[in-house]
């Protein structure tokens, strides 16, 4: 395999974990290094203090586990450990997840060609419909060949973080995005739509979650939401629903050449600097292209001819 360090995350009293893991990892010919996760039931004052409550609240709909928050920090400072000692690549697992007998040829192959020029690629999932898609929203686009499988790009969130590959870039996108906690890890990274890391997953998926290994995150209290006022209650609802509305748009820029960063996909107000689409660099505002203007006034606004493609989410289809 092309040199990459392996980072486990492992809990330094969770023996029957490590040794779970150092047994597969050896007979699949991988050397680890194993990296002491934080402990979520152990957490300091300086442990907390990126934790922005009233940011999570608003997000994520209802307060961190304790145990979420050291999930976090674990990955987090990874990241800060890459930046720091000049890390290009690294493999991240976490400690309770099965690697298919084909893993070390998946990441062979990823690693021995740079292209795509992904910033981090996905080898497990939680979701179902990622998982095993059964449409074009889900499936996402083929984009390499692998002797195990495909790598794909996804217009969607993955879930999930037992096992990825990350780049320096990555990492340090992460760093930035993520200084202040407000929602779990996994679901930090999925939000690329702001954080402009473009979803990568290998299908078929190699890597699986243990099914009798208890998350160490625990279970999430029955009732989160319940006593909260109905203000927080109906944040998380509301969020997801504007998530959606804007992630609609993103899947119309992905496969265009370059990465989200160069084509701007903070989609909010503002839609992608369209110079590749013929339109002499003019910005388009997404306000201008409403499907209530109408398709003939969305047409003459952004000075496209018949037939032209609108590159905003109302009119992905042919004008």
């Amino acid at each position: 395999m092309a040199p990459c360090p392996i980072f486990v995350i492992n809990l330094e009293h969770d023996v029957v974990r490590r040794a779970h893991m150092t047994e597969q990892c050896a007979r699949l010919g991988l050397a680890v290094e194993f990296v002491p996760a934080v402990n979520g039931r152990q957490l300091g004052d300086a442990d907390r203090a990126a934790y922005d409550r009233d940011r999570t609240l608003r997000i994520y709909g209802v307060e961190m586990l304790d145990t979420e928050i050291g999930c976090y920090l674990s990955h987090y400072r990874l990241y800060q450990r890459m930046v720091r000692d000049d890390i290009p690549v690294a493999l991240i697992l976490e400690d309770d997840v099965a690697l298919s007998p084909a893993f070390p040829r998946i990441i062979e192959d990823l690693l021995a060609d740079p292209r795509p020029e992904w910033q981090v690629v996905r080898l497990e999932s939680l979701r179902k419909r990622v998982r095993e898609p059964r449409n074009a929203q889900f499936l996402g686009k083929p984009v390499k060949a692998l002797r195990d499988g495909e790598l794909y790009r996804l217009g969607t969130h993955v879930l999930g973080f037992g096992a990825y590959l990350i780049r320096q870039d990555g990492a340090r996108r992460m760093l930035d995005y993520g200084r202040r906690i407000f929602m779990p890890i996994d679901q930090t990274m999925d939000r690329y739509w702001e954080n402009d890391i473009i979803p990568y997953l290998v299908r078929p998926i190699p890597v699986h979650q243990r099914g009798d290994m208890d998350s160490r995150i625990g279970a999430r209290p029955d009732g989160r939401h319940v006593g909260q006022p109905l203000r927080l209650r109906l944040r998380r609802p509301l969020a997801a629903a504007d998530r959606q509305r804007r992630q609609a748009a993103v899947p119309v820029l992905i496969g265009l050449p370059g990465s989200v960063a160069d084509w701007k996909p903070r989609i909010s107000r503002r839609m992608a600097a369209p110079g590749a689409w013929g339109l002499n660099q003019k910005e388009v505002d997404s306000r201008d292209c409403r499907a209530s203007r109408g398709v003939v006034d969305c047409r003459s606004r952004l000075g496209l001819k018949q037939g032209s493609a609108c590159i905003t989410s109302a009119h992905r289809s042919t004008i």
